[in-house]
């Protein structure tokens, strides 16, 4: 991606971004930048608060995997995946293993997230 423009932007404005972009220039406001670095920075910070094994876990919610399918993939009982559940949403201040499944895939790459090493 070289640039972002929303929908709004003036003609002229396009044909700019397009020729920069032809250039290899990126072409995102200073605003932009802003959005994406407190983005990355928010995510990066949360998922840093995850263990290595809850982060394991929260992988395969996201693949669609129930507790018992977790439980049997890593070869844990199913309390043990319940209390990495909880102390998931703790940490990512959510409220259902749905959320916490939407949040991987909303918020990290999908090589991550469909990853379970």
């Amino acid at each position: 991606m070289a640039g972002f423009l929303t929908k709004r932007e003036r003609a002229e404005r396009i044909v700019d971004a397009v020729r920069r972009a032809a250039r290899g220039e990126v072409c995102i406001t200073g605003g932009q930048r802003a959005r994406a670095l407190f983005w990355q920075q928010e995510v990066g910070e949360r998922w840093a608060r995850l263990t290595r094994r809850e982060r394991e876990v929260l992988r395969l919610p996201a693949q669609g995997l129930d507790n018992a399918a977790i439980s049997s993939t890593l070869c844990v009982p199913l309390r043990t995946v319940e209390q990495h559940i909880t102390n998931i949403l703790d940490k990512l201040a959510l409220s259902s293993r749905l959320e916490a499944a939407s949040w991987m895939r909303d918020h990290m790459p999908k090589d991550l997230w469909k990853s379970t090493a």
